[in-house]
């Protein structure tokens, strides 16, 4: 093989390792958004079902200090639901 074709076919393979190296960052930031978007949505409907728990434990007449012991809501949050209610 002569001199100018080694040349190109290492630069070809440097290219391809760049880009490999470039798409598995890429792969890697992607994994990492997609597990944070998961757990923010899996907080904001965990967060929705305890809103409705405690929506419910209001309309069954449970005091406040009742709905903060089984759903963790502060006096605030649980305050804000029987307003909204």
């Amino acid at each position: 093989m002569d001199i100018e074709k080694r040349v190109v076919r290492d630069e070809d393979d440097r290219i391809m390792q760049r880009n490999v190296y470039i798409w598995d960052v890429i792969r890697q930031e992607s994994e990492k958004k997609g597990k944070l978007e998961g757990l923010q949505e899996g907080e904001r409907r965990s967060r929705q079902t305890v809103c409705e728990i405690a929506g419910r434990l209001i309309q069954d007449g449970k005091s406040n200090s009742e709905i903060q012991r089984y759903t963790n809501l502060s006096l605030d949050e649980i305050k804000r639901l029987r307003n909204s209610s």
